[in-house]
């Protein structure tokens, strides 16, 4: 019986661990790219022009999105167990108008 339960301990936690970490980030309305991170990776950086998504996740499976902006060096950040999502609204490239800038990270 203790074999039984350890076997169901271990592979509910390589499960865990073999789940797919993604973030997509969207820019404006019509601006979007996805990127996955490698197997067992804990990081995804997303560079759209002089806009940038991270994603980080960490052992207890807490997953901190953050939404950056290099024109005015704006940035905003959420952690949630799983998956995090972050908006934010910045100046655009020319500064004369506003952008929206979306970034979602999750592990699937």
């Amino acid at each position: 019986m203790k074999t039984f339960v350890a076997l169901i301990l271990m592979t509910s936690s390589i499960s865990a661990m073999a789940d797919t970490f993604m973030c997509d980030m969207k820019v404006g309305q019509f601006q979007t790219r996805s990127a996955y991170a490698e197997p067992y990776g804990r990081l995804i950086n997303i560079a759209m022009g002089e806009y940038s998504c991270e994603g980080t996740i960490d052992n207890d499976i807490i997953v901190t999105t953050t939404v950056a902006s290099n024109i005015t060096g704006e940035s905003k950040s959420v952690s949630r167990y799983s998956s995090s999502s972050v908006e934010m609204m910045t100046l655009d490239i020319w500064g004369d108008g506003q952008v929206r800038l979306e970034c979602s990270c999750s592990l699937n």
